[in-house]
């Protein structure tokens, strides 16, 4: 059949706005996010906007999390195209769609997935650990992001609440010298990269900055010198700290010689036997514990050791053989004119002389057999326990007098030769030897009690 030209040309018309209509888009909603990411933490807010390319003078929005409507709450349609939830939590997570609806038309968007995770909670960590340093030291503070998120983040640094200035974006914070003005409360807090996420603010790490306490060392005894053979102890202590809290060490000059590495536990250094050699200046130093943190040095303390001087015994008269009743007096010296501030102490054959005898002197009136023997002192400086060496031995002997003549009354004369044991009173048993008067002279030997009118030395018998 042939067309008329009127209805070829309507075929045409309708050919014509049939390929329009089916060329054209079906109109759909469009969901989008702001912040335009699926990654939040709680407390984080975000909006959820439904767009729709189509006109219409009104268009209505509902709002669903998988198949459950969350927006509006009411059963009704809002005006609005956006949605907002202000503080995400963990629940808010899941696949979200929008419809939007006209009075004949309704649209609906693809999914937004949101994942709600816990905001993390930057960390501060010290090196060293303790947060009470020294003026001095250096110390690092890190701001962490646990469980492993530590990558693509900047930091920011706060002291007392305040940005630090100049403004510090590193993981690390460092005071390489801290002074008093360093003392506060420092804390840190983690901002994605291409993000406007951030953790939570870490908690306050509080810096203590204070002087360095100074080590303090004492010697015992606390006299100087000490003498070879004696113990010394130094004892190190810390300005306001208790032992307990600290290691310590000996130096003397500049080399450490207790212990002769590391430190100690104790606060005494024993020198049990000193010698020469270990005079020197000494100093001592303390480790904190907890942190390792040192002290300053001591003060230096001055060691000397000398040779434990030896007394000396000298006599006068200058004679270690005396006869019955001279006096002799013995003297006790320590060299090296260290005479001064000493007490003594005598000793008689090995035992102290009783009673007691303190003096640099000990005097002999009057001298008897009994007094013969072995003669030693010592010397004992006043207001220590340092002595000296004990003297050599002096042997004092004391002999009978040679007499020369002696009038007896018996009906002989005699010059004595030689009398034995001892010195004779009128009424002792004696036994001498005599040059008898007689002729032809003899030499006899007579014991017995005499009465006796003289005896006398060949100077004084008259």
């Amino acid at each position: 059949m042939e067309l008329s030209p009127v209805g070829l040309l309507l075929v045409l018309i309708l050919c014509s706005y049939s390929g329009h209509a089916a060329g054209e888009e079906t109109p759909k909603a469009v969901l989008v996010l702001d912040p335009d990411q699926t990654q939040f933490y709680t407390g984080e807010s975000v909006t959820l906007r439904c767009s729709i390319k189509q006109d219409s003078s009104t268009w209505w929005y509902n709002w669903y999390r998988g198949e459950q409507k969350v927006h509006p709450l009411d059963g009704h349609w809002t005006e609005s195209n956006e949605y907002t939830i202000k503080s995400l939590q963990v629940a808010h997570s899941g696949v979200y769609t929008c419809i939007g609806y006209d009075d004949s038309k309704q649209y609906q968007s693809g999914i937004k997935t949101l994942h709600i995770s816990e905001r993390p909670k930057a960390v501060v960590t010290l090196t060293p650990a303790s947060r009470d340093i020294f003026r001095g030291d250096s110390v690092t503070l890190r701001c962490d992001i646990p469980e492993g998120r530590n990558l693509n983040w900047d930091y920011s640094w706060y002291f007392n609440r305040n940005p630090i200035s100049p403004v510090v974006t590193g993981q690390q914070y460092s005071i390489s010298r801290a002074g008093y003005h360093h003392s506060g409360d420092y804390t840190c807090r983690g901002t994605q990269r291409g993000t406007t996420q951030s953790s939570e603010i870490s908690d306050v790490v509080t810096l203590t900055v204070s002087e360095r306490p100074k080590a303090v060392v004492s010697l015992s005894p606390s006299w100087t010198p000490v003498f070879s053979g004696e113990s010394v102890i130094l004892t190190c202590s810390i300005q306001g700290g208790s032992s307990s809290d600290w290691r310590y060490r000996w130096y003397r000059g500049e080399q450490q010689v207790h212990p002769q590495t590391g430190w100690s536990y104790s606060v005494e250094y024993r020198l049990q036997s000193v010698q020469e050699d270990h005079s020197g200046v000494y100093r001592c130093q303390g480790s904190r514990r907890e942190d390792g943190k040192v002290s300053s040095k001591s003060d230096d303390v001055t060691l000397t050791v000398s040779k434990r001087p030896k007394a000396a015994v000298t006599l006068t008269p200058d004679s270690r053989d005396i006869w019955w009743t001279d006096s002799v007096t013995l003297r006790c010296d320590i060299p090296e004119g260290r005479n001064t501030d000493w007490d003594y102490s005598w000793y008689f054959n090995s035992n102290p002389i009783s009673p007691v005898a303190t003096g640099q002197e000990y005097n002999i009136k009057s001298a008897r057999y009994h007094q013969s023997g072995d003669y030693t002192c010592r010397g004992v400086q006043r207001s220590t326990t340092q002595w000296s060496e004990i003297s050599d031995v002096v042997k004092l002997t004391v002999s009978g007098r040679s007499v020369t003549f002696c009038h007896f009354f018996y009906i002989f004369d005699c010059f004595i030769t030689q009398c034995l044991p001892q010195y004779w009173t009128s009424t002792d048993l004696v036994c001498f030897r005599c040059f008898m008067f007689h002729f032809p002279p003899k030499v006899t030997q007579f014991c017995g009690f005499l009465l006796v009118s003289c005896c006398c030395d060949s100077d004084s018998c008259q």
